[in-house]
């Protein structure tokens, strides 16, 4: 709601299924940014790449393709602060196979006290946010080995060529 607020955006991807892995579905969201005047014609509830799996990378996945489809030049990812890092690289996963030519921002959400227990990762997760830096890491790690996520390096790569840079040194 804030980044449609400051210009920074100007539509929502928002995960289009109901309620399910802990998620409250995107008519929940919906009421919730509808109380906070977004209005309705900025959210799009964009289903996941599979309807067996609702995790980081099919959510990437479906966001992706609704911006290809949509000819959306730019995507900005908003996550909780201790997710953003694998929530960035899944989406670099994700373009690279499907639109290379998507220009991904990142946009950590709303800071929220880092002690206070939360629920993570579809509620398969409960601790404080804190605790969830060490599992993201992990999860980097994991699915880098696994080859659903791509590497640090390649991510690098992508924010040099999408900023025009050049490799230091």
């Amino acid at each position: 709601a804030e980044l449609l607020k400051e210009g920074a955006t100007e539509l929502l991807l928002i995960g289009g299924s109901g309620p399910r892995s802990g998620y409250p579905g995107f008519d929940s969201w919906r009421a919730e940014l509808l109380r906070l005047d977004v209005p309705a014609d900025r959210m799009v509830g964009v289903g996941a790449a599979t309807l067996d799996s609702l995790n980081t990378l099919t959510e990437a996945l479906g966001a992706v393709r609704y911006c290809k489809g949509a000819a959306l030049p730019t995507l900005t990812i908003v996550a909780a602060p201790f997710h953003q890092l694998r929530a960035f690289m899944t989406a670099v996963t994700a373009l690279y196979s499907e639109y290379p030519e998507l220009l991904a921002f990142s946009a950590v959400g709303k800071a929220q006290p880092w002690y206070e227990p939360v629920a993570h990762s579809q509620g398969a997760l409960i601790g404080c946010r804190e605790e969830f830096i060490q599992t993201e890491l992990e999860r980097i790690e994991k699915y880098h080995a696994k080859g659903d996520l791509v590497s640090i390096k390649n991510v690098l790569d992508y924010l040099r060529v999408r900023d025009n840079a050049t490799s230091p040194g």
